[in-house]
């Protein structure tokens, strides 16, 4: 086993933990009823936990291989960049999607990565990645309530 793989898997489930985290913190800080934001604060997280237990964990019900794991795991992790950025912390966002891209398109053997075999490069992961997490920084401003000033 090469040194670092055991680090990037800490990584990894530090990231996976982190999407959880980010998910809570944008539904504690809606700008919304003290009710709504406990509910979104804890229950955004709690689905999101349920999603991972049944798709996305190494002993899931359900699971995904191939292509869909790859969708599921950006549709994870750009969940977790989308809530820091709509929740207004848009540089930690870039810095979560980054460090996800780089962690998830690093080879953990000889090779190349799964994503780089299924024909995404890091180049090219990065640049989704970060396009995204500015939309979303972007969305946030769509979903201002209304009347209330930036």
């Amino acid at each position: 086993m090469k040194p670092l793989k055991p680090l990037n898997l800490l990584l990894i489930f530090l990231l996976e933990l982190a999407v959880l985290v980010a998910a809570g913190y944008w539904g504690f800080n809606r700008d919304a009823g003290r009710p709504l934001r406990i509910l979104l604060g804890i229950g955004s997280p709690v689905v999101l936990a349920v999603l991972w237990s049944l798709l996305g964990a190494p002993d899931a019900k359900f699971k995904t291989r191939g292509a869909v794991r790859v969708l599921f795991e950006l549709a994870w992790f750009g969940s977790g960049a989308a809530a820091l950025a709509v929740a207004g912390r848009t540089g930690a966002a870039l810095v979560f999607a980054a460090v996800a891209v780089v962690s998830k398109t690093r080879p953990s053997s000889g090779g190349s990565s799964g994503l780089q075999r299924r024909g995404f490069d890091f180049a090219n992961s990065l640049a989704v990645s970060l396009s995204c997490a500015r939309k979303a920084a972007v969305a946030g401003e769509w979903f201002r309530p209304r009347g209330v000033a930036a």
